[in-house]
């Protein structure tokens, strides 16, 4: 039976699919990676951060960890495409995400012109969110300034990457906060 959404959160899944396993060798892997300040995309344009000071730091997943990851998003994205009778025709690479003390997200939205590059271009249909570990403080993933989505590691959080989906990483105040982030389209 299709999953008739009568709210925005309705279409927010979570899935618990990462093994404590994956996630450890990935954030252990991770120290190798060369990380740079996020930076944001706007529609054709990628652009600096308004806060570069207190910004997330974002690497390129190595092929090792795609072998990791990839079949685990695709079964997430599956799940979420039976639940919502929806097509999807693929998924971008993930990304590395960590939030080191005093770091966060700030207010956006995934309805951008300017994620996909090469022979995929478009809009995202979803954004795919995976939370690597949990011993950190504060770094809550919240919707409308207001909604805060309760995430563990092993995590992954799909939403619709629409300009009504605005969300956030709080700022986080002790410990670093390992995630990884994809589209779908």
């Amino acid at each position: 039976m299709i999953n008739k959404a009568t709210s925005l959160l309705d279409l927010v899944k979570v899935y618990n699919a990462i093994p404590k396993s994956s996630c450890g060798n990935i954030i252990k892997r991770s120290a190798d990676l060369t990380w740079h300040t996020h930076r944001w995309a706007a529609y054709s344009t990628i652009k600096e951060s308004p806060s570069a000071n207190t910004e997330f730091l974002r690497a390129k997943i190595d092929n090792l960890m795609k072998l990791e990851l990839v079949p685990i998003i695709n079964e997430c994205i599956s799940n979420y495409k039976i639940e919502m009778d929806i097509e999807i025709n693929g998924s971008s690479h993930p990304n590395l995400n960590r939030y080191d003390t005093g770091t966060k997200m700030l207010p956006h939205h995934d309805h951008i012109h300017a994620l996909f590059s090469g022979p995929v271009k478009g809009i995202p249909i979803l954004s795919i969110v995976g939370l690597l570990n949990d011993d950190f403080e504060g770094g809550e993933f919240v919707f409308w300034n207001d909604e805060v989505i309760k995430l563990v590691a092993g995590d992954v959080l799909i939403f619709p990457s629409l300009f009504a989906y605005e969300h956030q990483v709080n700022t986080i105040t002790k410990g670093t906060r390992y995630s990884f982030v994809s589209w779908a389209y």
